[in-house]
């Protein structure tokens, strides 16, 4: 299980883990790249032996410790697995499991060329590596897993920028904690220089109504997506997501206060998916909704 190269993507119609009905949530129709979530609710079950081509962790949801019984490159796996306990399934890995009790599950697919890339952008390892895992706490990781299944919940749209910050802290939390060759990340110190800063601040004012992605504003700034996000929150003292969410909501500011926009109207316009959308992050960054703010 060497990774090279940039393997395919899996099309995000195709199911994690082979499950035999649909997920109840899913990342298929958010167009997030490099990075597949679902949620699953199955009953007992199995599923034969086979591979994928994406790295696979499934974070169980399941209040009680179950048996589960795994199979991962002839590596045959039965045991107690927990709440919040996870299980890596490296790609092409060949792997089987079967269960006898309800199961809730995130599962959580990354593509191998992105985590080559992270890897060569914050290690410059020669190959990548990484190593199967079975029914291990991870906070981190169930932490990136509900966080982005609350993203799915409340649409998903214009999400883009938040997935691909979650899948590089994935990424490099895999590369340093789950690989055969132990990993050092680098450390990125100084901040971005001034021209640089001014110019990716330029880029996402330009484009607030739009879904942006953290790879196109590091591509703007000629940077990697990784040392990018590292160095504009030494810069900002907050990440790019978090950045975007608040000059999105002082552009509502603004735009309310002119009082010729509805609030959905508005939500549109500064790249938010809908009122909602606009009240949950206007009320956490103001302390207000919308509403009450004009009123005041």
């Amino acid at each position: 299980m060497v990774y090279e190269k940039s393997l395919v993507f899996k099309s995000a119609s195709e199911d994690a883990f082979r499950f035999s009905s649909e997920p109840t949530l899913s990342s298929a129709s958010v167009g997030w790249q490099n990075i597949r979530v679902a949620y699953y609710c199955q009953p007992p079950g199995e599923v034969s032996e086979h591979q994928d081509a994406e790295h696979e962790i499934c974070i169980l949801h399941s209040q009680q410790n179950q048996a589960i019984k795994w199979t991962i490159d002839g590596h045959y796996q039965l045991g107690q697995i927990a709440k919040g306990e996870i299980t890596i399934i490296p790609a092409n890995a060949s792997h089987s499991l079967s269960w006898n009790f309800d199961i809730q599950s995130t599962i959580l697919c990354l593509d191998p060329g992105f985590v080559s890339r992270i890897a060569y952008e914050s290690i410059s390892p020669e190959t990548i590596e990484l190593v199967p895992v079975f029914a291990q706490p991870d906070t981190l990781i169930c932490q990136i897993g509900a966080a982005l299944k609350s993203v799915l919940e409340t649409g998903g749209v214009y999400s883009r920028l938040y997935a691909d910050s979650a899948a590089t802290l994935l990424a490099a939390h895999l590369l340093q904690h789950y690989s055969v060759r132990k990993c050092s990340i680098r450390s990125y110190k100084g901040g971005l220089p001034n021209y640089k800063l001014r110019q990716a601040i330029a880029y996402i004012h330009d484009h607030l109504n739009q879904n942006l992605s953290l790879s196109a504003i590091a591509a703007e700034v000629s940077m990697s997506q990784y040392h990018f996000s590292r160095l504009f929150k030494q810069s900002m003292g907050t990440s790019v997501h978090q950045y975007v969410i608040q000059c999105r909501v002082e552009c509502a500011k603004q735009l309310l206060l002119d009082r010729d926009l509805s609030v959905t109207e508005v939500a549109f316009q500064v790249g938010f998916s809908n009122s909602s959308h606009l009240s949950h992050h206007f009320k956490r960054v103001v302390g207000v909704t919308p509403k009450i703010f004009l009123n005041q």
